[in-house]
């Protein structure tokens, strides 16, 4: 997993490292996690060739599923200027590259590209469902041959003008 944005002193040990990584970032984007500084394989931090731009960070970790877990809370570390992506080789982020160049949006999924033909909306202007309303009952004209039903708890089932109930 590739770490951007992440202020980290180049000069500490990787036990050090790992430690930071897990109260800066792990517990930040997975609070439910007792994360372990076991839990990471692997953290190396490349010193950036800019002055001025944050060092990015490499972490590998032990198990799959904990990068999973990490990905979950991207937008929690959004919010504090931490982004983390998947740690892509040359020939991927330059195939990426080249689809923005040319309007598409690109990403690899279980090693596949997959490409759109539009980019998508920023994260920010997506419109997010986070709960369901329960409709209010249709008023329908009786002419029609369709009945109000109302509020019905249970399931039922219509035959032809009778509403039976699934239970009897």
């Amino acid at each position: 997993m590739r770490i951007f944005g992440w202020h980290i002193d180049q000069r500490l040990d990787e036990k050090e490292h790992k430690s930071r990584a897990i109260s800066d970032i792990l517990e930040v984007a997975s609070p439910t996690t007792n994360w372990v500084p076991d839990d990471i394989k692997r953290i190396q931090v490349l010193n950036s060739t800019k002055d001025g731009l944050t060092p990015l960070t490499i972490l590998t970790f032990r198990f799959k599923d904990d990068k999973a877990r990490a990905y979950r809370g991207r937008e929690e570390l959004r919010k504090q200027g931490i982004r983390i992506g998947d740690d892509l080789t040359r020939t991927q982020r330059n195939t990426l590259s080249s689809l923005r160049e040319h309007g598409k949006f690109g990403y690899f999924y279980k090693g596949q590209l997959h490409v759109k033909d539009t980019l998508q909306q920023p994260t920010s202007q997506r419109r997010t469902v986070t709960g369901r309303r329960k409709a209010p009952p249709t008023l329908i004209d009786v002419d029609q041959n369709v009945h109000d039903v109302g509020d019905i708890s249970e399931h039922v089932r219509m035959d032809g003008d009778q509403i039976t109930s699934i239970n009897e």
